[in-house]
């Protein structure tokens, strides 16, 4: 209506008020912004279910998520590369700040909708349901990483802080980890 001078409140509905309307755009914006967020979550749960039986990396039932990182001089705390003795690795300062929120063992975030959470789960090193294979996806674009664990332990932190970013992670990282899977079988059918 404002195209032929005709002055008229906001419907909400129409095109023109769906096109210029800068709080329905916002509201539009900030829908798609929390569907994205769920459908990450949604998909993180799915593969929790997987990651419990099998690494990521290497599909292996027996792999405990970091033995397949063996062939590689990799720290097993922050997973970068190796920086002499374990304790100079400043992700390996426990807790972390992290158990009351995150099991510093696996690093799996504790919550009602995610399977085998919880202390009673998660209370004894080495014991954790999903072994270090969540650890391995969390920290996954940090492998390679030579900053003696910072990288790590800030990715810890920061998640243990705020369930929504290890969400993000998780799923940014299972996405990279299976580009490389696809990436490797194309490869295969080169050769």
């Amino acid at each position: 209506m404002r195209a032929i001078d005709v002055e008229s409140n906001e419907c909400g509905m129409c095109s023109n008020c769906q096109s210029y309307n800068e709080l329905f755009a916002s509201q539009a914006a900030s829908s798609q912004a929390i569907a994205i967020k769920e459908e990450e979550r949604k998909s993180v749960l799915e593969a929790l279910t997987r990651v419990k039986q099998n690494c990521p990396v290497c599909f292996d039932s027996a792999c405990n998520g970091v033995q397949c990182l063996t062939a590689y001089d990799y720290c097993y705390k922050c997973l970068g590369w190796r920086h002499g003795d374990a304790k100079e690795c400043l992700a390996n300062n426990p807790p972390l700040g992290t158990p009351a929120t995150m099991c510093p063992y696996c690093l799996v975030i504790y919550g009602d909708d995610i399977p085998y959470s919880g202390k009673l789960h998660h209370s004894i090193a080495g014991q954790c349901p999903y072994k270090e294979r969540i650890k391995l996806i969390l920290l996954h674009d940090t492998i390679d990483k030579r900053d003696n664990g910072a990288s790590a332990r800030l990715r810890i932190t920061s998640c243990a802080k705020n369930n929504d970013l290890w969400f993000k992670y998780m799923h940014e990282n299972l996405e990279a980890i299976e580009d490389i899977h696809l990436h490797e079988q194309a490869n295969q059918l080169r050769l």
